[in-house]
């Protein structure tokens, strides 16, 4: 378990903080789509098919939303990471568990999002002060030491959510077996879901 939480998980955890800066800051490759980082991840923690699967179900789900502006919707990104680390461990937790938990985990995501971005913006004043001023701005490294603030973030947001596994299995396996069995359906139909999400997306606008 230790070569778990020591070893592969932060890996596991910095990869996609570095991935993830490409939703808005770095190159928008569409890499931090939830389709393509899932089976990455998949195959790095060792469940190709749940990242396969993950990935096309958290991407119906976010289809439709964009980091725009201010606006902050679920982090795609964050929601299949999450759901990939919880199952892959050793304390893995069964999907249908772990999917509402990643869902959650994205959507709290947000006030990790708001705090960096609060700093960026410090970071930013403090340059446009030197231009003011007559000093070098240092614009490169003040740009690398905000998308590190993002990475690093994101990878310790990703990591103490890894660590509620344990927790989020005990829980499941206290839940009487009924409701475990009514859960397990409201998960399968998930993808009718997110195909209503992505039907929704495509209607005619105007």
């Amino acid at each position: 378990m230790s070569g778990w939480y020591l070893g592969a998980l932060p890996g596991l955890c910095a990869f996609t903080a570095i991935i993830e800066l490409d939703a808005v800051h770095v190159g928008q490759w569409m890499l931090s789509r939830p389709m393509i980082l899932g089976p990455m991840l998949g195959a790095l923690g060792g469940v190709p098919w749940l990242g396969l699967a993950g990935g096309a179900l958290v991407e119906l789900f976010c289809v439709d939303v964009l980091p725009v502006g201010a606006s902050l919707p679920i982090n795609g990104a964050v929601a299949v990471a999450s759901l990939v680390l919880l199952c892959a461990g050793p304390s893995a937790v069964p999907v249908s568990a772990a999917f509402p938990a990643a869902l959650f985990l994205a959507w709290a995501y947000r006030a990790v999002e708001r705090a960096v971005r609060t700093a960026c913006v410090r970071i930013a004043r403090r340059a446009m002060d030197e231009v003011e001023l007559g000093r070098p701005a240092r614009l490169g490294r003040r740009l690398l030491s905000g998308l590190g603030l993002h990475a690093a973030a994101t990878a310790a947001y990703l990591y103490a959510a890894a660590w509620m596994a344990p927790l989020l299995g005990w829980g499941w396996d206290a839940v009487p077996a009924p409701a475990r069995r009514g859960l397990e359906p409201a998960f399968m139909n998930a993808p009718w879901l997110g195909l209503g999400a992505l039907l929704y997306s495509l209607r005619p606008r105007g």
